[in-house]
């Protein structure tokens, strides 16, 4: 290998670029058409259902197009246009002009609105078809007794008037007293939210009639279609009601049935049992499960206005059942086979009423006794039957004690008791003493 450089030759590439004159012709945009000018038109609301609207470019050569409430643009005369038969609410005009060698301009615009209506009032007190006491009257449009309401209207609401009619006299609210013959409108304190205050003192009982009208800020007004409400002033309360259906006093039964009825029409009823508030129907009140004692219903009358009555009252006892005396004794000794002996039981009524006594049972008790002390050797339910129940029915007058011969309950109806001749010694019986016990039903007399 021979030492040396190595010479490394590069190939160089070299680009001619020819050069010259490109000519350009540049397009010029035409100038646009100057915006119109909107002379005149409405531009508040209105009442008036037709528009006529004036323009005008400096260009005095233009054309004009014209949109109405974001319609198609069309061709319109120079100078102006007129609208009719507008729709209520908001209108929008616009209108865009082009000079001959100029192009189309950048829209005008004018809006306003259309308002023929009148004003939306409402009467939130007094309700139609209500009655009212002097609570509920008072109760009213505070701080100040009397009417209120609202009103709305797209262009604002200028003035709201109300007339008050008293039925009875056929006269209209002068301000002062009911004392004019033709409808009289009074002006409210108030627009969107009004209140006409009229104390109690002037409103005798009776029906009266409120209307209201109002007027916008463009002069629409509810003259011919005043609102109006009928509504009662009530401050007298009914009558006691009169209970006509009732419990026994005193009685058994743990329930209790009430009617009631009361002279003036349409009233509802508030009941009481035993000092707190408890179902009522129409005209009546029913209670089950009652405890034994002492009870007290009370009802009242509450009419359309919500004056509530004196109340009614009735107060009765409960009586526990079975509560009467009862107690008798053999009247001769008793011996195996002898014949049945009748009971001429004693009774005693506790209460301050009547009873009939229904049903009496006799028990031999199975504990006997000799000489005051217990013999177990005689079985009393073994060597005693009750050959005869109790068999009739009896009345005891009230706190009494009668027997059942005073009472001239027949012997046929006594019970009878009998010693059975058993198939044993008996003698563990003799000289002892049985003992009975009693019970029994009873109903008020």
């Amino acid at each position: 290998m021979t030492k040396g450089r190595a010479v490394l030759a590069l190939a160089s590439a070299v680009a001619v670029v020819a050069t010259g004159v490109v000519a350009v012709t540049a397009a010029l945009a035409a100038p646009p058409t100057p915006t119109p000018t909107i002379l005149s038109g409405p531009n508040a609301p209105t009442t008036s259902r037709t528009a006529l609207l004036s323009y005008k470019d400096t260009q005095t050569s233009a054309n004009f197009k014209c949109s109405l409430d974001a319609g198609f643009f069309f061709s319109c005369p120079s100078g102006g246009i007129s609208y009719s038969a507008l729709s209520e609410g908001p209108h929008t005009f616009r209108v865009e002009a082009q000079a001959l060698t100029m192009s189309m301009s950048a829209p005008a615009s004018r809006t306003w609105s259309v308002d023929t209506a009148a004003p939306t009032v409402a009467v939130s007190f007094p309700a139609a078809g209500r009655a009212y006491n002097a609570a509920g009257w008072n109760g009213s449009c505070l701080p100040s007794p009397g009417l209120c309401g609202s009103a709305s209207d797209a262009t604002g609401v200028a003035s709201v008037q109300v007339a008050l009619l008293q039925q009875s006299s056929g006269k209209y609210w002068s301000g002062s007293g009911f004392t004019v013959a033709s409808q009289v409108f009074q002006t409210s304190n108030g627009t969107t939210s009004w209140r006409y205050p009229v104390a109690l003192s002037n409103l005798t009982d009776g029906s009266y009639t409120v209307s209201v009208r109002a007027t916008d800020s463009l002069g629409n007004a509810t003259a011919g279609r005043a609102l109006t409400a009928g509504f009662r002033i009530d401050t007298i309360a009914p009558p006691a009601p009169v209970i006509t259906g009732a419990p026994d006093n005193a009685t058994f039964q743990t329930q209790a049935e009430f009617h009631f009825t009361d002279t003036e029409q349409g009233a509802t009823f508030r009941c009481q049992l035993d000092g707190g508030a408890s179902p009522c129907s129409g005209g009546g009140a029913e209670y089950e499960n009652l405890a034994v004692g002492d009870h007290c219903f009370n009802v009242a009358a509450v009419d359309g206005a919500g004056n509530v009555s004196a109340p009614a009252s009735l107060c009765w006892t409960i009586a526990i059942k079975n509560t009467f005396g009862i107690s008798g004794n053999a009247s001769a000794l008793f011996y195996p086979g002898a014949t049945p002996q009748p009971l001429d039981l004693v009774l005693t009524n506790p209460f301050n009423f009547d009873i009939k006594v229904t049903a009496i049972t006799v028990t031999v008790q199975a504990a006997t006794t000799k000489n005051g002390n217990p013999n177990p050797s005689c079985n009393g339910t073994q060597n005693l039957d009750v050959a005869r129940p109790f068999n009739g029915t009896v009345t005891l007058a009230k706190n009494a004690t009668k027997s059942l011969s005073q009472l001239g309950t027949p012997p046929s109806q006594y019970p009878l008791v009998q010693m059975p001749d058993l198939p044993v010694n008996q003698d563990a019986c003799q000289k002892s003493t049985f003992h009975m016990s009693y019970s029994g039903t009873a109903v008020k007399s």
